[in-house]
């Protein structure tokens, strides 16, 4: 249970899940528009607390002002300089990053919902969880889970490899960044049609590897995506290993609901 002193600006993470609401009120009696649900292990920085009662919080989360209740969550004590990443000038990176890309799975099922099983694949090999080597390694297994076609198909796949992973629809652009100085990938969804501006459609999953001030670094099993118009300039095998794609293009197709909206596979560890 989390008692935070009022005035105080700390990280805060969820212990379980959790429904935010605008009034000291519980969730089941807000509005709808006057609540949001959070999902376990969600970590918000840079929080003001404002005010509390005996059971809630009011927070600052700098996305506007929301209670929650003191039980759901923990205050986090940041560690400094922990990375366990490459780091060269502002380039934060994971070195050797394998690279597999998006295959058949079986007669015909060759396409978007599948780039999440060469994402998994990839987090495996890098971290030596589960005896994954090859993509074929992980996609055996996958074809007795509906091929790895959604997210709790590839929970139950790791879980059946001796791997536990969780499937956030919350992740900000900081929580990214966090994972990788850690060491570890994060396999996100991507909105692949449209212009930057205004993208629609075609969610596929990449694997984000690395940062800097400008790019990400990115993996696409799918092939050389094109940030800026959507979709893809090649499909080639190899063609999308090691990209480098502009933060401000590529998050306006990774945060498409908002701020902390991303989709991505996170805290991959040997169970």
């Amino acid at each position: 249970m989390i008692d935070l002193e009022i005035g105080s600006v700390v990280t805060i993470k969820s212990i379980c899940h959790d429904t935010l609401t605008k009034e000291c009120i519980e969730s089941k009696k807000s509005k709808r528009e006057d609540k949001a649900h959070v999902y376990l292990n969600r970590i918000f920085k840079n929080c003001k607390i404002l005010d509390k009662t005996e059971d809630r919080t009011r927070i600052d989360f700098g996305l506007g002002e929301w209670w929650i209740r003191n039980k759901a969550w923990e205050k986090i004590v940041e560690k400094k300089d922990t990375y366990k990443c490459t780091i060269e000038g502002s380039l934060h990176y994971l070195k050797d990053f394998p690279y597999f890309p998006n295959r058949p799975m079986s007669e015909g099922a060759r396409g978007r919902h599948y780039t999440q099983v060469a994402c998994i694949a990839m987090c495996l090999k890098y971290l030596k969880l589960g005896g994954i080597e090859t993509f074929e390694d992980y996609a055996t297994v996958a074809k007795n889970f509906y091929n790895g076609r959604h997210h709790y198909h590839n929970k139950n796949i790791c879980r059946e490899l001796g791997v536990f992973v969780q499937h956030s629809c919350s992740l900000g652009h900081d929580d990214i960044e966090d994972y990788i100085n850690q060491g570890f990938p994060v396999p996100c969804a991507i909105v692949a049609r449209g212009r930057w501006e205004d993208p629609h459609g075609l969610a596929c999953y990449v694997v984000i590897y690395g940062y800097d001030d400008e790019d990400w670094l990115v993996m696409d099993p799918t092939g050389e995506f094109n940030v800026e118009r959507g979709m893809w300039s090649r499909r080639d095998d190899g063609s999308g290993k090691a990209l480098r794609l502009n933060k401000e293009k590529l998050d306006k197709r990774l945060f498409h609901g908002g701020g902390y909206a991303a989709w991505g596979y996170i805290d991959f560890q040997e169970l």
